[in-house]
């Protein structure tokens, strides 16, 4: 909910530098999540723009459901001002060319708006549990050849800035158990280990610039 105290504490978050960028709407194509049509983000907008912040676009919950590109259509006429794109997926890990599709994906995308991407979730869900299929039966092993193909391709394009993985500690929930990081009693799973590992290997390796990549 956009409320003046809620505009004000952003604005000042800005100005005394706590906070540079500002994630907007999440999944506003579902109707659980903030619900609403890409015209009502739209006239919100310059409302967040007064923050002063770095805006990136909402997160849709389905990239093909064509939300993102009817917001970013009106944001282009009404010359809105979004700094990067936020995206979720949720692929098929099990297969053993997901992150080359994905990769295909997000060069698209980047070559459509020409604008810094930032994966704000990604993981190795199990989504038969949304009805869709899987080429193989997602295990931990798999799942942790998807961590490290997966960290390698993203970490190889200048830009995608962010990526963030979803999540450290579900190991409780069926459908997410295998993408935890954790096991319920606090210790690294397959898919933690091979997460640590490859961010081993990302703050070793030499800067390629200012493009910087955060793991949450």
């Amino acid at each position: 909910m956009l409320t003046p105290s809620t505009l004000a504490s952003l604005r000042t978050a800005h100005q005394d530098g706590t906070a540079q960028y500002l994630l907007t709407f999440n999944e506003p194509d579902n109707v659980h999540q903030s619900n609403m049509s890409p015209e009502q983000a739209a006239a919100y907008w310059p409302q967040l723009e007064s923050t002063g912040l770095q805006l990136g676009s909402p997160s849709t919950d389905w990239l093909g459901d064509g939300w993102l590109a009817q917001f970013m259509q009106i944001a282009q006429a009404r010359h809105l001002r979004v700094d990067f794109i936020t995206l979720h997926f949720y692929q098929d890990f099990t297969s053993p060319g997901a992150a080359a599709s994905l990769r295909a994906r997000l060069l698209k995308i980047y070559a459509l708006y020409h604008k810094p991407l930032w994966i704000t979730e990604i993981g190795a869900e199990d989504i038969r549990a949304w009805g869709e299929k899987m080429s193989h039966p997602p295990t931990e092993a798999r799942a942790a050849r998807y961590v490290r193909s997966l960290f390698a391709m993203l970490n190889g394009l200048p830009f995608v800035q962010r990526y963030s993985w979803y999540t450290d500690n579900c190991s409780s929930t069926p459908s997410c158990s295998i993408s935890s990081l954790f096991t319920q009693t606090g210790h690294l799973t397959p898919v933690g280990r091979a997460f640590r590992y490859a961010n081993t290997l990302r703050l070793h390796r030499p800067s390629k610039g200012h493009h910087h990549r955060k793991h949450r």
